[in-house]
């Protein structure tokens, strides 16, 4: 992981607080909404929706994409004690900063395999709720910044569609959203 990337999480942990008559109105951002023009935000074509981020990363080939409000940070894969009788979808707990965290296999998790333990495989770190988790994918890419009107609700087919709230299409790959929740529920 470069440090411009560490430094953008960094940034994204502390954002500077507006005072209370500035702020945006509180919306959810990360639960995609159809429309009637297939938009998954609502904006329809040629109006600006809000910009949005993800953090883009490889299982298997496949590019996929984590709203980057939900990652605290990205390590390479730490020492992981395995735990007894624990799913297989459970790499092991790894000791993060003084915190235990629970570090998961992402292709695992959506039915697809395992992730592939190379040099570039990554623990994403995320916040869900009170909970700290992580993520194993193959490789970190980059965070993709996109108007969030280009996002599209994806079908409903295969096994691993109710993980996958987001499509974005673009020249020479299709990145899908995966809801980190929702590999927990």
């Amino acid at each position: 992981m470069s440090e411009n990337l560490q430094d953008y999480f960094d940034a994204m942990l502390a954002p500077p607080a507006l005072p209370a008559a500035l702020a945006p109105p509180a919306t959810d951002v990360d639960a995609p909404v159809a429309a009637a023009d297939g938009h998954a935000d609502g904006a329809g074509a040629g109006e600006a929706a809000e910009p949005r981020e993800w953090v883009v990363f490889t299982l298997g080939g496949q590019d996929y994409g984590l709203d980057v409000h939900t990652v605290r940070e990205i390590v390479r894969p730490p020492v992981m004690e395995p735990m007894p009788h624990a799913p297989a979808t459970l790499v092991g707990m790894a000791n993060l900063r003084g915190a235990v965290v629970a570090v998961f296999d992402t292709a695992r998790l959506l039915g697809q395999g395992e992730v592939a333990a190379g040099p570039q495989a990554r623990v994403i770190v995320l916040e869900l709720g009170e909970d700290t988790v992580g993520l194993m994918v193959d490789a970190v890419s980059e965070i993709l910044r996109f108007d969030g009107g280009d996002a599209e609700v994806p079908p409903e087919l295969g096994a691993s569609a109710r993980h996958i709230v987001g499509l974005l299409r673009q020249p020479r790959r299709l990145v899908q959203q995966i809801d980190p929740d929702s590999l927990f529920a």
